[in-house]
């Protein structure tokens, strides 16, 4: 099992910070998520936002959580990112986020 514990967003570098608790990531598995997120980003998928409030949030299916975090009853901010072919990620937010993946020199 693996959750996110911090991540820092510049315009030259992506820094994820997860926790891990059981089999460790190898070599393998670090290129293996590489591959994916550049993947991601090649395709410039739009980043979707929405506010909703508890009772719409805990309708949502597929949404990653941060264990222990609490959420507030209104203002849930949900990020999504799913293009035509496959759903990707689904999560509520209080951070900041770009508008599409598309990155510059990738």
């Amino acid at each position: 099992v693996c959750c996110q514990m911090s991540s820092k967003v510049t315009h030259l570098y992506f820094i994820f910070d997860v926790a891990i608790f059981g089999t460790k990531l190898s070599i393998d598995d670090i290129v293996r998520v590489e591959k994916m997120i550049n993947t991601v980003i090649r395709k410039k998928i739009p980043v979707k936002v929405n506010t909703v409030d508890s009772q719409e949030f805990y309708g949502y299916d597929q949404v990653t959580l941060i264990p222990g975090e609490i959420y507030p009853d209104h203002d849930i901010r949900i990020i999504e990112v799913q293009d035509d072919t496959e759903f990707i990620s689904r999560e509520p937010c209080c951070g900041t986020h770009l508008e599409d993946f598309c990155v510059i020199g990738l």
